[in-house]
């Protein structure tokens, strides 16, 4: 479930048909014309992350990054001067990469 708390309503409630690990939002805030993207990892060891449009209220995301790490991602942080994601995985690596390009 996803809260604007600003408001205090629900935004959205997505379903998902894989083990959620961390999440993070991945656009500019304050940006009319964007999109509210949130990335979601995948718990398992696949190393995948899920990009949703939570405004949209589909639960089919918008865009999926395979294969990023061989272990399961613990962090994600998205740096919005430089639009890039820097994701670690529990074995320690860490990757840099786009949410609008998925480009590692």
């Amino acid at each position: 479930k996803v809260y604007d708390i600003s408001t205090y309503d629900m935004m959205v409630m997505l379903r998902v048909d894989f083990q959620p690990g961390c999440v993070a939002w991945v656009y500019r805030p304050g940006w009319a014309s964007e999109k509210a993207l949130l990335a979601i990892s995948d718990q398992d060891a696949s190393g995948g992350v899920r990009i949703f449009d939570v405004r949209s209220g589909d639960n089919k995301p918008l865009k999926t990054l395979s294969n990023l790490h061989r272990h399961p991602i613990c962090q994600m942080k998205f740096n919005f001067v430089y639009n890039t994601v820097i994701s670690g995985d529990t074995s320690g690596v860490i990757e840099y990469w786009s949410p609008d390009t998925l480009q590692a």
